[in-house]
C-alpha cells in the first residue's frame, strides 16, 4: 500500500555524505542547505498550492541566514518589484511562509527563528 503522507516532502538523496537535492525548478541536484530547504519548500508551496506558473519564479532571490545564540533570522532579498508577489494578497504568501520556517525551526527547541524582507 502507497501511502502518500509517507512520501518525503523534497527529493532527497544522500550523496557521498552529503545531502542532495533535486531543484524544483530546473530539477538539478543541489547541495542541501538550512536555507535551500526553505527556498524549495516554499517554491513547491507557490506552484502547487497558489498554481504560481514556474516561468514567474526568478532564482534571483536569496535567503541568508543570520545566525544569533539562542535565534536565527532568514534575511529574504529579492527585486523591488518581486515584493508584491512575495508578499501576495494582504500578506498571504509572506505569513505562509513565516509559518513555515517556524514549523522548520519547531524541530530545533529553543531556538527563536524570523523571517525579514530586504530590498
Amino acid at each position: 500500500m502507497n501511502n502518500q503522507n509517507s512520501r518525503p516532502i523534497l527529493d532527497k538523496e544522500k550523496t557521498a555524505g552529503e545531502k542532495i537535492f533535486k531543484d524544483i525548478l530546473s530539477r538539478e541536484p543541489i547541495k542541501w542547505t538550512p536555507e535551500e530547504e526553505v527556498r524549495q519548500l516554499f517554491i513547491k508551496k507557490l506552484i502547487k498550492e497558489y498554481k504560481y506558473p514556474k516561468s514567474h519564479i526568478k532564482k534571483e532571490v536569496s535567503i541568508k541566514e543570520v545566525k544569533g545564540s539562542k535565534s536565527c533570522i532568514y534575511e529574504l532579498s529579492c527585486a523591488t518589484e518581486d515584493m508584491g508577489r512575495i508578499i501576495g494578497r494582504e500578506g498571504r504568501i509572506i505569513k505562509s511562509l513565516r509559518i513555515l520556517i517556524k514549523a522548520i525551526a519547531a524541530k530545533k527547541q529553543g531556538e527563536t527563528v524570523e523571517l525579514e524582507l530586504i530590498e
